[in-house]
């Protein structure tokens, strides 16, 4: 999947999860680690499940987002982390 690719995919996948803001960035290693296909494939079937794939980037809109939301500034920043963190 290519950085464009999943960037617009969180951006759908964050418009199915619940909003609850925590901190407002997210260390690149952790990022990474976190959108890996190992961290994402829970069931370890040797495929990520669109389930999977929602509640990973579920956790990482919460991190990142202030009050529950953001602006698009924030999610302009967001796209730009993750696409730095695939690389």
């Amino acid at each position: 999947m290519t950085a464009k690719t999943l960037g617009r995919a969180l951006i759908v996948a964050a418009a199915f999860v619940s909003l609850n803001g925590m901190a407002n960035t997210l260390p690149a290693a952790k990022l990474k680690e976190m959108m890996s296909f190992q961290t994402m494939d829970v069931d370890r079937d040797g495929k990520v499940s669109r389930a999977e794939f929602v509640e990973m980037m579920g956790k990482i809109y919460d991190m990142h987002a202030k009050d529950g939301a953001m602006d698009a500034a924030r999610l302009d920043s967001l796209y730009k982390a993750i696409t730095a963190a695939r690389r």
